[in-house]
């Protein structure tokens, strides 16, 4: 999905950008909703592609859980997360 460079850390590791990880996936979908369970699903498929740790690691989803609602223009309402118009 990300196939613009990504920023360098330090260590010569490439940062992951949650939140615009979260976006592109939503934007992808027609109507700018899906499920959270497959959003994660996706997100962590793709920190996982990047050279991420274990997508099923605990701090990772949780990790993910904080970024997906704190992220401006995502709405997330019980199980469903929302991108919000923006005029």
């Amino acid at each position: 999905m990300a196939e613009e460079e990504a920023p360098q850390t330090a260590a010569g590791k490439t940062k992951f950008n949650w939140q615009q990880i979260i976006i592109q996936v939503l934007e992808s979908k027609e109507d700018k909703e899906m499920p959270l369970k497959r959003l994660k699903k996706k997100v962590l498929a793709e920190f996982e592609a990047t050279g991420g740790h274990s997508a099923t690691d605990v701090k990772t989803i949780a990790k993910f859980n904080k970024k997906v609602h704190k992220t401006p223009g995502v709405v997330v309402h019980k199980d469903v997360v929302k991108l919000k118009q923006i005029n």
